[in-house]
């Protein structure tokens, strides 16, 4: 049905068409508590704020549901993922608050019969009804800085011109590719960006990574994993379980991993926020099943915060897993499959994590700070 609605509209969903109801009803239920407080305050006034409030209440919930269908929906690039992150909870707190006003209307109309003299009730309901409308501002001024001040949702020209090549890179609008490294003899090196991304593109003798670029916790070579030279990329040979980690720490941030599986068995996929002792979150994708699990491992135990199935096939494809404050979520190629919400992370380690026999080529791997 959603797409039904969507297909009558140019909107890429519904969220921009809801979130201006919450905004004027709880607007106009406020003028109403004024007119409670400087006016006489008629029976009618009374039952106008409280109808607004409930109505208001009602539009704060679906532009809230609205939002989480499009935050899901979008692909949201590291840079401004804390910003949707802040932006999301701040539309929980305004449901929270504005459900809570409408509650307090609609139980103190149904305690009392009748208007009552005094301001204390009247005061009462402006009070929190000013409070309510600082939360909605707030939360709508941060949706509009998403769309705005970063673009979030809207099609420019500059995106269109950032079009893909027929060998697969980049073409940016000066005319330079990605470097890839694909095919490269280069040594290994793992390059770190001005924004402070990690990024590991294998070349040709990349294989002495495994042990020096990504090792395990407590140093050297991952057991049960060993490599040698692909074209794109580098082959990694896996018999049995663990982690191969970046050596420096992350905090929020979103890990991505280029890769395309042979003749594999298991689940293979991301880390992030590892710490000392192995706990902290995955995303992984079993093969040959393609399904894909968001999860929190602790103390040895993996308990799963969501999980979902891939479309893609045995590969190239891009799995990828960010972790910023308590919101999680795991993209294959762009599209998210797992999204969860849970106590956010300490910072850790990040990288690999696989438990399965057979081989992956790895072709890059990114770690990208999330704002």
């Amino acid at each position: 049905m959603i797409r039904e609605i969507l297909s009558w509209t140019e909107l890429p969903n519904l969220h921009p068409a809801l979130v201006h109801f919450p905004i004027a009803l709880v607007a106009l239920a406020l003028l109403f508590e004024l007119g409670g407080v400087l006016g006489r305050r008629p029976e009618w006034l009374d039952r106008a704020a409280t109808t607004t409030w409930t109505a208001a209440a009602l539009g704060a919930w679906a532009a809230w549901w609205a939002g989480r269908r499009a935050a899901d929906s979008l692909a949201v690039p590291p840079a401004i993922q804390g910003h949707l992150n802040t932006h999301s909870d701040w539309g929980l707190y305004t449901l929270w608050t504005v459900a809570a006003v409408a509650t307090l209307r609609l139980a103190v109309g149904l305690w009392r019969t009748a208007p009552r003299d005094g301001r204390l009730w009247p005061a009462l309901f402006l009070t929190v009804g000013m409070v309510a409308f600082g939360v909605v501002a707030r939360t709508a001024d941060l949706g509009g800085g998403l769309v705005f001040r970063h673009g979030l949702a809207v099609r420019t020209q500059a995106d269109r011109e950032h079009l893909p090549k027929s060998d697969g890179t980049e073409r940016h609008r000066d005319g330079g590719d990605e470097i890839a490294g694909a095919g490269s003899d280069a040594a290994p090196a793992l390059r770190v960006e001005a924004d402070g991304s990690r990024i590991w593109t294998p070349g040709g003798r990349a294989a002495t990574g495994i042990g020096t670029i990504l090792t395990s916790l407590g140093g050297g070579a991952p057991p049960g994993l060993s490599a040698s030279a692909g074209a794109p990329g580098l082959i990694l040979e896996i018999d049995g379980s663990g982690l191969a980690l970046l050596e420096a720490p992350c905090g929020d941030v979103q890990v991505e991993a280029e890769v395309a599986f042979g003749a594999f068995e298991g689940s293979f996929g991301l880390a992030h926020h590892i710490s000392d002792d192995g706990s902290g979150g995955l995303f992984t994708l079993t093969v040959p099943s393609a399904r894909a699990n968001l999860s929190i491992r602790e103390g040895g135990e993996v308990r799963t915060l969501d999980n979902g199935e891939s479309s893609s096939g045995a590969g190239p494809m891009t799995l990828a897993v960010s972790g910023a404050g308590r919101h999680f979520r795991g993209l294959i190629d762009g599209e998210l499959v797992a999204h969860a919400h849970q106590t956010a992370l300490p910072d850790g380690r990040c990288g690999l994590y696989y438990d399965g026999v057979g081989s992956v080529r790895l072709i890059a791997l990114r770690a990208i700070p999330v704002e």
